[in-house]
Order: structure tokens, then C-alpha cells, then sequence
């Protein structure tokens, strides 16, 4: 028997070919290319989704969360609470000044990135050219999709936006075999041909980055990119990334497109959102792929060389912030990442319900991207050298520390305040200690506002300058999902916290100030440009 995938137009061509035939018409079957496909997923002989999901763990189990710790890892991690709660408890004067030094220098790093960002005129993204259609390379455009029937509709709409041509897209819809809600929402779509609609069969772990390792299995496109349900890229996106591919050196790798939230403006928690993305996308991305630093991407709108994530291994199933932690993995492996002038806009989670459960699961996932990349330091010294040990400590590391600190500190300063000790203490060992907390947290304060006025300047979003001063009380908040991503990591170190979309009241795209401008790095159409890869 033969299955043969044809679609309307082929139909009828088959038809003629059989009756010209009929003695084989028994052993043909016609089908869809989408239920062919699905027969090929399913195989349990070819164990494709099993292939994939262990891809990374089975060639660099050192660079896989699959485990989660290992043992010199726990040992450490026992030895280390063990002297702090001693420490603490037993409020050594040596104890708390040293540790106050260790996490003053470590604040120290973040906050000069930031302020380096700040002050530092770098070039707003990477430069490219318009290519002429027929130079375009085809691209794959992975979209997982769970319990998100709600949205389908508008990311189709979004989608067909995109100004790229039909015959050389290849997207594909990854979807969970169990969510029939939202397989019902995409069947009614009825979708063009160069929509994949891919249905994954279930298994452990059920996470965001499983299903993109199915799709990457599947891709025909020379460069592949990620969107979320919610996504809402700017029609140029995809050519602009192809164009910037094709003037660059082979070792770039991946493109960032910067991210930002349209309905910014519902209400406080999402404004506080909005400013967050806009420093990180706007202000801190230029300048960490100016410096060749490892970049921990957002979750979408990555673009990336298809040989070179299937170089690394692709994304970590195990991993729930498989952003970050394949933005590390590729630095490690000698590749670079950009940034593009396209805005892709999202949905922020407008309740504090939904953003804590959002935070909580990149929390776990920035401690799970620590824990693999940390578990032998100087190869992670050799790989990433120097400046990108520090980049990589500027970034997630000073994250996790922040959100565990900060709190503490706001609660130092203000008992020795309420003492008047803060300035006038008996004790050198304490006003040492809250004198250094006092300094971190003014000096924070400090590079964080300056770098959110400038996101601001180049993002403008109306009346937001006012709430610079709410993003104390913000930071604070990510102490608790901190605590609850440790308890989630012991508890169920895999499980994907699902973020609810089609939530947003407003649909307000802030776009960048400058972004016209940075028009000016463009080129016409060439005729004969670089290969795209």
C-alpha cells in the first residue's frame, strides 16, 4: 500500500492517472500532506517525538536539564545553606560583611551593564539588505500552540501579514494531541498549503520547547524562527532577518527580535511589564550582542541559522526557559547573536495570578539554565572566555540573585533606619553591613531608573514615567516567585506553568523612536547577495 500526500489541485490529476491505471488503484491511498506527516510523527517505530525530546540529553548530557543537579552541585548547595543559616543565625559581623562584599561585587557587574547600555551609543541592530524574492531562503516558522483556541484566529491573521512569499514559508502549527478545544479553532481556519498543522502525541515533559524539537526535526527552511499564540511581528520581520543573515559572517547564529507588550496601558501590573521588556529589548540586547556576549533570548522571536541550532542540539526539553539557556549554549559553542529593528508585540499577563505564575516558571527556568552551565566552571571559562563568564553573570545569575536579595535589603535599610543606626551604629561589623546594603540598593535604583528612561525615550509609551517609581515594589514581587520557583524545581523540576492569553483589554503597539531612522543601514534590492546561509 501507498500513501500519497496531494493537495485540491492535485486531486484531480490523481484521479485521471488511476483511472488510466486501475490496476494499482487498490494499493494507492490519497491523503493530506498534514495527515502523512502525522503518520510519520506517531511511527512508533521511528520514536521521533522520544528522538528529539532526548536529542541534547543523549549527545551532551552535561548541557541538559534532564537531571537536574548533580552531585558536587548538591553538595555545594547544602554546604552553602548550611553557612548561611548558621551564619545568620548566629550574626557573625565577619559573616554578614564578607557575604554583603561577595554580593556587592555581583551587583556591581549587572548594574555597570546597565549602565554602559545607558550611556553607550551602539548600533541599534544588525545591518541588512532588501533581498530581491527570488534571493529569499525558505523559512520555517515554528509556532507551539497549547489551549490557546481563544487566539488562533488573530496569530493566523497576524501571520498572513507577514510580508514574505507564500512558496518559500514553511510554517508549521504545533499542537498537543489531547487539545481538541484548540485543534477545533485551527481546523476552522482552513489554512493555505504552506501551513503545516502538526499534532504531537502526549508524553513527559509537556513543555513549550518539545514541541519546537519535533517541529526543528521537521523543518525544510534554511532559517527558522519561534512565535508564541499571542505574537503580533511586524509584516517585515522575516525579510529583514533574511536580509541581515545574508550580510553577516557565517558565525552569526541567531537574530533577537525585540519584544515589546500592546496593551501596555491596561493597568499597573502591565505597565510595570512593559518598562521591564523595554529596558531588556530596547537598551540591554543592543549592547550585549555589541559585545559579543552570551544573550539569553526571549522565548520568541528568535530567528535562527537551521544548521546552527541543529548544531547545538536544538532547544532543551527539559528546560523551561529554553531561551535563555539556548542563547548560552550557543555562545559555548563559538556562535554569535544579533539584534533586528522589528518588533514582535505580545500579550502581558494583566493579573498578578497570571504574571506570578509566569515569573515563577522563568524563575525555575533561570535556575535550572544556572545549574547546567555552572556544573563544570572552567569549562564554562574556556567556552565562553572572560567578558562572556561575565556577561553570563550580569545576566542570569544577578536575575536569581536580585529577586532572593532585594528584599532582604529593602528590610536591612529600613529597621537601621527606623533605629537610627543606619549611619550611627555602635557596631562597625553592622554599619559596614548596612551602609554596603544602603549603597547597593541606591546604586541599583539608580543604573535600573537611568536605564528605564532611556527605554522610554527610544519606546515612548505615554504617561509610564510615572510609574519608574513603582518598580521598587515590581522587584520586590519577584521575591516570591523566586521562593516559589525553588519549591517548584524540587517538586516537579520539568512542568510548564501554562500562561492563559487572550486576556488583553487594549491593543496599543508602542513602536521605537528611532526605528525609521535605523532605515538608514538599509539597501535596496541586490541582485546577487551573500548566501543567506
Amino acid at each position: 500500500m501507498l500513501a500519497v500526500a496531494v493537495d485540491a489541485t492535485a486531486q484531480a490529476h490523481l484521479a485521471d492517472a488511476l483511472a488510466r491505471a486501475p490496476a494499482i488503484r487498490s494499493r494507492i491511498i490519497g491523503t493530506t500532506p498534514d495527515q502523512l506527516t502525522g503518520l510519520y510523527v506517531n511511527d512508533p517505530h521511528l520514536r521521533l517525538v522520544e528522538r528529539t525530546r532526548d536529542c541534547l540529553h543523549a549527545a551532551k548530557p552535561e548541557l541538559s536539564a534532564k537531571n537536574v543537579v548533580t552531585l558536587w552541585q548538591a553538595l555545594v548547595l547544602a554546604i552553602a545553606a548550611i553557612t548561611l543559616i548558621a551564619g545568620f543565625t548566629l550574626a557573625s559581623g565577619a559573616f554578614l560583611i564578607g557575604s554583603m562584599i561577595a554580593l556587592s561585587v555581583v551587583f556591581l557587574l549587572g548594574n555597570a551593564l546597565r549602565l554602559i547600555a545607558a550611556v553607550k551609543a551602539v548600533p541599534g541592530s544588525q545591518p541588512w539588505m532588501q533581498l530581491a524574492d527570488n534571493d529569499l531562503p525558505i523559512y520555517t516558522v515554528l509556532v507551539p500552540l497549547f489551549r490557546e483556541a481563544e487566539v488562533v484566529a488573530d496569530l493566523a491573521a497576524a501571520l498572513e501579514r507577514l510580508d514574505y512569499p507564500r512558496d518559500k514559508l514553511d510554517i508549521k502549527l504545533l499542537l498537543e494531541a489531547d487539545d481538541r478545544e484548540t485543534r477545533a479553532a485551527v481546523d476552522m481556519l482552513q489554512l493555505p498549503p504552506h501551513y503545516s498543522v502538526l499534532v504531537l502525541p502526549p508524553g513527559y515533559p509537556r513543555t513549550k520547547p518539545k514541541a519546537l524539537s519535533v517541529g526543528l526535526e521537521l523543518a525544510r527552511g534554511v532559517l527558522t524562527c519561534v512565535y508564541d499564540a499571542e505574537d503580533r511581528p511586524e509584516p517585515e520581520q522575516l525579510r529583514q532577518a533574511a536580509g541581515a543573515f545574508a550580510l553577516a559572517p557565517p558565525s552569526l547564529a541567531c537574530l533577537q527580535a525585540r519584544l515589546a507588550y500592546r496593551n501596555w496601558s491596561q493597568n499597573l501590573m502591565t505597565r510595570q511589564f512593559a518598562i521591564e521588556y523595554a529596558v531588556q529589548f530596547d537598551v540591554l540586547n543592543p549592547l550585549i550582542a555589541w559585545l559579543g556576549l552570551p544573550m539569553p533570548l526571549g522565548g520568541t522571536s528568535n530567528h535562527f541559522r537551521t544548521a546552527a541550532l541543529r548544531n547545538v542540539g536544538g532547544w532543551d526539553p527539559y528546560n523551561v526557559t529554553e531561551d535563555a539557556d539556548i542563547g548560552v549554549r550557543l555562545a559555548r559553542a563559538g556562535w554569535q547573536t544579533g539584534v533586528i529593528d522589528s518588533s514582535t508585540y505580545e500579550e502581558a499577563p494583566p493579573s498578578l495570578g497570571a504574571w506570578l505564575k509566569q515569573r515563577t516558571r522563568w524563575m525555575k527556568g533561570w535556575l535550572q539554565t544556572a545549574l547546567v552551565h555552572t556544573r563544570n566552571p572552567l569549562l564554562l571559562v574556556a567556552d565562553l572566555g572572560p567578558l562572556g563568564v561575565y556577561g553570563f553573570v550580569a545576566t542570569v545569575i544577578v536575575n536569581l540573585l536580585s529577586a532572593a536579595v532585594h528584599p532582604l535589603a529593602i528590610g536591612l535599610v529600613a529597621y537601621h533606619l527606623s533605629t537610627g543606626e543606619l549611619f550611627a551604629s555602635e557596631s562597625v561589623w553592622s554599619a559596614a553591613v548596612s551602609s554596603l546594603a544602603a549603597a547597593n540598593l541606591i546604586f541599583g535604583y539608580a543604573m535600573a531608573f537611568v536605564a528605564a528612561a532611556v527605554a522610554l525615550y527610544r519606546r515612548p509609551m505615554q504617561g509610564l514615567s510615572l510609574h519608574l517609581m513603582a518598580m521598587p515594589v515590581y522587584w520586590t514581587l519577584t521575591a516570591v516567585a523566586f521562593v516559589l520557583a525553588i519549591v517548584d524545581l524540587i517538586r516537579q523540576p520539568h512542568f510548564w506553568a501554562k500562561t492563559e492569553h487572550g486576556k488583553a483589554e487594549r491593543d496599543v503597539p508602542a513602536p521605537l523612536k528611532h526605528k525609521r531612522a535605523a532605515g538608514s543601514r538599509r539597501r535596496r534590492a541586490i541582485t546577487k547577495p551573500r548566501e543567506a546561509a
